[in-house]
């Protein structure tokens, strides 16, 4: 089991010690005037500036110097192609881990990013922003783009995605399916259609569209493992790759310089380590891109997954297959160090992540939400579309909450919800127009979530707590927490 953040010394500590425990107090203070509700305890006030904490502890880290230079290098090793993710809210795919800073992800209850009525075309106005924003980023010339739209499932478990598992039982979905068939079938829908769409972008500002811009793939949550082409004979798992040699190849040449298979097993999830695990992921990846490697009889690593690519997905361009190599060897990196790809001799996984522990949420509208780079405890963050749509996460949020505080007979403590929109630091700093703009969308859909009748009950009964915030967008740092009772 990884070491989790020391939260020991933050109870020793005297609440106002919290660089944040007078914004919170005040934030406490005022909405009060606003609205009877039962205040949070001294305990859960602890437990929200903690999290903050340590959100602000591993931005620091993020920013440091040798952290930048470790991004500088998976950055050569990734190529020029932008690469973008669509994965779940599941707390059990942590984004700093499983993807690490060079890919942009995008977190959507089941990866159920919004179609059109058509099934064509991505309807989320911010993801096409983004999309957009990219094309005209480029100038007269083209750079390419891969998206990875990720399904999930444990393998080992019975633990399937809860958003799939929720169309399942209000007859959205096929109820006599497999979910992780369903899953990966409505991921393919999202592949299809974000094609479609940024080709359809690309030719508005007269550009050649791209022969594939997006693939499918499935995550085991029990190892962290990246699948392709799950369930086919064409499949390619990472997990399986390294059960068969590869990890004991991969040791037999890094152990020195990286550590050993599992070595990082107790610390990846402790900030004291996070540096230099990076580092040793840097490494590995570097290692498996850039030296023949022969594992399991004479298996050549590099020349496996050259071949597999070319032969299951030949549009991709050059640059393209570059990234997707990338992200192939980083996760056989962490999955290394950690040990991960292993399970214990009973078959269960045991490890951080692999069963539901979210300890808070993130709803972020405009992405890049409070969080999303959390080594140590897992958190239900999503970036929705629209107020409509940030409610109806938050109740599939709270009602995974409910159920697993059922299922593990759990104490029924305040659940604690961040409100994040993402501001540039200067902006911030300079308190210029576009920072009260962002202000002003804050507020709005915290009213919304409060006068949602589901959603303001508990915070009235104290079952939940919204807290909301200002943050790096760069880094994720809390910038403010802001005060929003004259909206009420």
């Amino acid at each position: 089991m990884g070491i989790p953040y020391q939260t020991e010394k933050a109870i020793e500590k005297p609440l106002d010690s919290f660089p944040l425990a007078g914004p919170l107090n005040q934030h406490f203070l005022n909405l009060h005037r606003a609205f009877k509700y039962k205040e949070p305890a001294e305990k859960e006030k602890r437990k929200i500036l903690t999290i903050i904490e340590r959100n602000d502890q591993i931005a620091n880290l993020l920013n440091r110097e040798e952290y930048q230079a470790v991004l500088s290098e998976e950055n050569v090793l990734k190529g020029s192609c932008k690469v973008g993710v669509v994965l779940c809210i599941d707390g059990r795919i942590p984004i700093i881990h499983q993807f690490g800073r060079t890919l942009n992800a995008w977190e959507v209850a089941g990866s159920l990013i919004g179609l059109k009525n058509d099934g064509k075309n991505i309807d989320s106005v911010l993801f096409n922003e983004i999309l957009h924003g990219f094309i005209r980023s480029t100038g007269d010339g083209n750079r390419d783009l891969l998206e990875i739209v990720t399904a999930h499932t444990s393998l080992a478990t019975d633990h399937k995605c809860g958003a799939i598992k929720a169309g399942i039982d209000d007859g959205t979905f096929d109820k006599n399916r497999p979910p992780v068939d369903i899953a990966l079938e409505e991921a393919g829908k999202r592949t299809r259609a974000i094609e479609n769409t940024y080709n359809q972008l690309l030719e508005n500002e007269s550009k050649v569209p791209l022969k594939q811009i997006a693939l499918t793939a499935l995550i085991d949550t029990d190892t962290m493992g990246f699948i392709l082409n799950y369930g086919q004979e064409n499949e390619l798992s990472t997990t399986k790759l390294l059960k068969s040699g590869l990890d004991k190849a991969i040791g037999n040449v890094m152990t020195e310089r990286a550590g050993a298979f599992g070595s990082m097993r107790d610390t990846f999830t402790n900030t004291t380590f996070f540096i230099d695990y990076s580092k040793n992921v840097s490494r590995i990846t570097e290692f498996l891109l850039t030296t023949s490697l022969n594992f399991s009889e004479n298996f050549n690593f590099q020349d496996y997954i050259t071949k597999y690519i070319n032969q299951n997905y030949g549009k991709l361009t050059p640059d393209q297959k570059k990234a997707l190599q990338f992200t192939i060897a980083r996760t056989i990196a962490v999955q290394y160090l950690t040990g991960l790809s292993k399970l214990p001799e009973d078959g269960h996984p045991n490890h951080p992540f692999s069963e539901h522990e979210e300890n808070y949420m993130v709803i972020a509208p405009n992405g890049k939400g409070m969080g999303r780079f959390d080594i140590a405890e897992q958190a239900f963050i999503s970036s929705p579309s629209g107020t409509e749509n940030s409610i109806k996460e938050i109740h599939i949020k709270l009602s995974l909450l409910d159920k697993s505080r059922k299922k593990k007979n759990a104490p029924d403590e305040p659940d604690i919800l961040f409100v994040s929109n993402p501001v540039d630091k200067k902006d911030w700093e300079e308190k210029n127009q576009m920072t009260h703009s962002i202000r002003a969308d804050n507020a709005k859909l915290y009213k919304a979530l409060v006068q949602d009748s589901e959603i303001g009950n508990r915070v009235k009964n104290g079952s939940l707590i919204i807290i909301p915030v200002l943050v790096d967008q760069e880094t994720g740092e809390v910038l403010e927490i802001l005060e929003h009772s004259t909206h009420l």
